[in-house]
């Protein structure tokens, strides 16, 4: 079931008609992918060094198996990737200042061999109404656009906002309000 997010009401402080803006989350991406780079070759390193015999009995001292800790390591790691499939963590691109008279945005999922990269661009006089949804209990927060082509109303399909700062988050709903005809 979907929530529509408080996301709407906007700060008393952010003036609409000034709003013009470009987020970009290509330094908290790498960062991200870096860390689960890292975190699977440290956890790596732990299970091999939990096999090294005299680590080993060490370990069995404390009544801890080698096989043991291999498998909560393993419990680990997935847990640590699986709360980001969750998340849909995904990079962002948004901007309304790149291509004058046009709201350009570039994303893509932020998961191993991902070839889907996706890009919308629409004219902001086009677009006709937005979406936050929150979904999977608070941890998705969603974005879907609509944009007006003549008579017809097409629907683009959402894309994760989890990666953004509450500010961006606050900046983009204003900017979509600004060019929205249905807010």
């Amino acid at each position: 079931m979907r929530r529509r997010a408080a996301c709407r009401t906007l700060p008393a402080h952010v003036n609409i008609k000034s709003v013009s803006m470009t987020i970009d989350t290509g330094k908290r991406t790498e960062r991200i992918q870096m860390l689960k780079q890292v975190f699977g070759i440290v956890l790596v390193v732990l299970i091999i060094l939990s096999f090294y015999r005299p680590i080993r009995l060490w370990l069995l001292g404390f009544g801890l198996d080698a096989w043991l800790l291999t498998c909560i390591f393993a419990a680990c790691y997935l847990g640590y990737r699986l709360y980001f499939r969750i998340r849909k963590t995904s990079y962002i691109y948004v901007s309304d200042t790149a291509l004058p008279g046009i709201i350009r945005i570039r994303y893509f999922e932020i998961k191993p061999l991902n070839p889907n990269q996706f890009s919308i661009e629409i004219p902001q006089k086009e677009l006709y109404r937005y979406e936050v949804s929150k979904r999977r209990w608070g941890m998705l927060e969603e974005l879907t656009l609509w944009q007006r082509r003549g008579t017809k109303i097409f629907k683009y399909p959402p894309f994760s906002l989890t990666l953004l700062k509450r500010k961006e988050r606050v900046q983009l709903v204003a900017m979509l309000k600004k060019y929205s005809v249905k807010g």
